[in-house]
């Protein structure tokens, strides 16, 4: 990808809102939740916004209700909710004052929605100088100590010396010369973009600054990215599970750093590649196969509809789900900004039988129904057989067979891999 060590994320000077959307797209955005089926998410989020759990005692629940709040208020004008929000980022505790976020892939999360929460409140913070500064310096410690490097493992050498590794030095234990790369470096980086493009003009903490912290994540965003999708196909050699669980983080982080820098992580074809696969190896009902140790899960065409060189096919694949159109919990918001109703949808002209030797995959499909039959059958090799790493399974090939509405036969292999199926 784009990326590469060193690289400079030009930050823009300060001015709120912008991660999300700007003051002046807060008409349009009050009027898209009049109706469907933005009115569903908007009634979801002013719930949330109205009645956050009582106490509150988790971290990350802490974030995602401050930026329902913070959203409630700019869509309502209702200082109340400002206030909740308000109250909410201030009592956050990150790792440093002793809070729990989770692993880092949960506390990159976190770190993107306080930043979203704040950056939406910042207009209200305005009116309280002191309540303004703790939260900025709240997100600005949090930055420094993901920049610093999240310790995953300590190992004690003895003589009073231990070694800390750190998640963007972990080695990879086939060759100890190679950084392994994956999706908590993808999620964990996408939230300390988030912070930087938040704080661009903030002094910085801990002996770190935005400026550094931007060119961080977006080196490991990218990295990591190039590191798990094979070049001819696109394929993600953690499953689409893990594509859609990264995609949490690195396509807001790509609509933030698109629309507050000079870079558009949406123009390179890597991802672009990647995104068709998803949408190549879809089951019929709309759905991502369970490969690898992957879920049956679903993908964010609301986000790439407009975005994507194929956005109306990502529009039709996400129109086109047995849940109905998916979007994650707590991300209604940005299914409100992103989401345009008005863009094309259109079934994919290709196939409906792709062959990805590249990916390893080859999809069989009658058509693109629903009520398509379905078989998928994979051989992985290369990049999406050896980057999978914890995810991947001893063996190489496995298949499922979908129709009628339903799974006929699924041989994912992960599961007891030691013990195949045995011939009659």
């Amino acid at each position: 990808m784009a990326g590469a060590a060193g690289a400079q994320v030009r930050l823009a000077d300060e001015a709120h809102p912008n991660l999300l959307f700007t003051a002046d797209q807060v008409p349009l955005l009050q009027d898209r939740i009049t109706r469907e089926p933005y009115a569903t998410w908007w009634a979801t989020v002013l719930e949330r916004a109205q009645n956050p759990p009582n106490p509150v005692t988790e971290e990350r629940t802490k974030a995602r209700y401050a930026k329902a709040a913070a959203f409630a208020w700019w869509m309502t004008g209702d200082s109340l909710l400002a206030h909740t929000a308000a109250g909410l980022l201030l009592d956050m505790k990150f790792p440093r004052d002793g809070g729990d976020l989770g692993q880092p892939h949960n506390e990159g999360e976190v770190v993107m929605q306080y930043a979203q929460a704040y950056d939406m409140l910042h207009v209200f913070l305005n009116d309280y100088p002191d309540s303004l500064a703790t939260v900025r310096d709240l997100l600005a410690d949090e930055a420094d100590r993901m920049f610093d490097g999240i310790v995953i493992r300590e190992i004690d050498l003895g003589f009073l010396v231990t070694i800390k590794i750190r998640l963007h030095e972990t080695p990879d234990p086939r060759d100890l010369s190679i950084i392994h790369l994956d999706n908590w470096h993808i999620r964990l980086s996408g939230g300390l973009g988030m912070a930087a493009l938040a704080l661009a003009d903030h002094a910085g903490s801990g002996g770190s600054n935005p400026q550094e912290w931007a060119d961080r994540a977006f080196d490991l965003v990218t990295r990591s990215l190039a590191h798990v999708i094979e070049t001819e196909d696109g394929g993600y050699a953690e499953s689409p599970f893990y594509q859609r669980y990264a995609a949490d983080v690195y396509l807001p982080y790509a609509f933030a750093l698109r629309d507050l820098s000079d870079i558009d992580l949406f123009s390179d074809p890597l991802l672009d590649l990647t995104h068709d696969w998803s949408v190549n190896i879809r089951l019929p009902n709309g759905r991502r196969p369970n490969t690898d140790d992957g879920h049956i899960d679903d993908a964010y065409g609301h986000y790439l509809a407009g975005v994507d060189a194929d956005g109306a096919v990502h529009h039709w694949d996400w129109l086109h789900n047995e849940n109905g159109p998916y979007v994650r919990g707590f991300n209604e918001p940005d299914a409100i900004v992103y989401y345009d109703d008005t863009l094309p949808s259109q079934e994919p002209s290709r196939g409906p039988t792709i062959f990805m030797p590249g990916a390893g995959d080859a999809v069989f499909r009658t058509d693109w129904s629903e009520g398509a039959t379905y078989l998928l059958l994979r051989g992985e090799h290369g990049r999406v057989r050896e980057q999978g790493f914890a995810h991947e399974h001893a063996d190489a090939t496995s298949f499922i067979l979908y129709a009628y509405g339903q799974m006929l036969a699924v041989y994912g292999c992960y599961p007891n891999f030691t013990n195949p199926p045995q011939a009659n």
